[in-house]
């Protein structure tokens, strides 16, 4: 039985990178490690110890990814304004790490970031207060015009309150006119009454001192 051929692997290649512009400092390294990671490659990203403005990186891998990882990094320079040259290059497999690593210049260099951190923390801490003091500021603000609010509503609940008792009044003192009109209309039932009877003496007055 004639033994199965072994696949055929991808074809390696090892490429050389030079990036530049704005890239020290800037967290670029590690905008570049990142794809070089997803795309499964080998090699170092460092910055070049002579010229600040120069980021370099070496990637060994399949061809295909290797082409992935250029195009990749080709959109993202060009929305930073960095320039991008792209040469061969010949090291012996295994040699580089997996995955592709950042180095560091130096501790001084890593203090300096952690410096700069920690100073953009600082600024955000400055502004999270400032922000809570203009909220409570306003909560306070908020607070009184609420109780102002209230104050109004109890005084409207006042006013109502002797609007009403007005008004009770004024219908009770319509009642006791009403009252009073019907008593005086009875005196003058009763007066003219009254007045009838007294013609009536008067006239049984006078004849009888007629017939005498």
């Amino acid at each position: 039985m004639q033994r199965a051929e072994k696949e055929e692997q991808p074809e390696r290649v090892t490429k050389t990178i030079v990036f530049t512009g704005p890239v020290q400092m800037a967290g670029f390294r590690d905008r570049i490690v990142k794809p070089a990671k997803e795309c499964g490659l080998e090699g170092l990203v460092f910055n070049d110890q002579d010229e600040r403005t120069v980021v370099k990186a070496i990637v060994n891998g399949p061809r295909s990814s290797v082409s992935t990882f250029i195009e990749e990094i080709e959109g993202l320079i060009t929305k930073l304004g960095v320039e991008m040259k792209v040469g061969d290059a010949d090291v012996p497999p295994g040699s580089l790490p997996l995955p592709v690593a950042r180095i560091p210049n130096s501790v001084y260099e890593e203090v300096d970031r952690f410096d700069r951190a920690l100073g953009i923390l600082q600024d955000m801490s400055e502004s999270l207060r400032e922000i809570v003091h203009t909220q409570k500021e306003m909560l306070g603000k908020q607070t009184e015009m609420l109780k102002n609010q209230s104050s109004m509503l109890e005084n409207q609940s006042s006013m109502l309150k002797v609007l009403e008792k007005i008004e009770s009044n004024t219908e009770q003192s319509l009642e006791n006119q009403s009252s009073m009109m019907k008593n005086q209309s009875s005196m003058l039932e009763n007066q003219s009454s009254m007045l009838k009877v007294l013609e009536n003496i008067d006239k049984n007055t006078g004849s009888s001192e007629t017939s005498g």
